[in-house]
């Protein structure tokens, strides 16, 4: 590490210390001046090079990140409008016929597991771990809808 404090010459002290030949090569006290006025071009020729480079990065830059912005945007709208389309689309409820249907045909009786985790009583033998037995599916869906007039029910009138 160095005893000295980090230091950044600012362009205007480069351009300078570039112009007066800070290697003393060219001491030529006729044509320092040319020298110097010539250093000096080339120095801003490098510089207007450089500035145009870091310029063009910058913008190349700018470009990419406007681009992510929109992506980040559109994705942002897309999830938004997901969400809304999501919430505002319910999934119609069936027709009291079918319910009806449903509950015709779903056996009123409890469901027998054997070893093997098949339906001995409605005849699923060949459940899959985690699968249901359908009869016990069929409840669970008559049991989430509102309940449809039940035969022998009297009605309220």
């Amino acid at each position: 590490m160095s005893d000295y404090p980090e230091f950044t010459p600012t362009t205007e002290q480069v351009r300078s210390a570039y112009a007066h030949d800070p290697e003393a090569e060219y001491r030529d006290p006729v044509g320092f001046p040319a020298m110097q006025r010539e250093n000096l071009r080339a120095f801003d020729r490098w510089l207007a090079a450089h500035d145009a480079e870091k310029d063009a990065t910058i913008a190349e830059l700018r470009l990419e990140l406007a681009k992510q912005e929109d992506s980040l945007a559109l994705a942002r709208f897309d999830t938004e409008e997901l969400h809304r389309i999501r919430t505002s689309v319910e999934e119609p409820e069936p027709s009291d016929q079918v319910k009806q249907l449903i509950r015709d045909m779903t056996d009123p009786d409890d469901c027998s597991f054997d070893h093997n985790g098949g339906c001995q009583a409605h005849g699923y033998l060949s459940l899959q771990p985690g699968e249901k037995c359908p009869h016990a599916e069929a409840k669970e869906l008559l049991a989430s809808w509102v309940p449809v007039k039940q035969e022998g029910a009297e009605s309220d009138g």
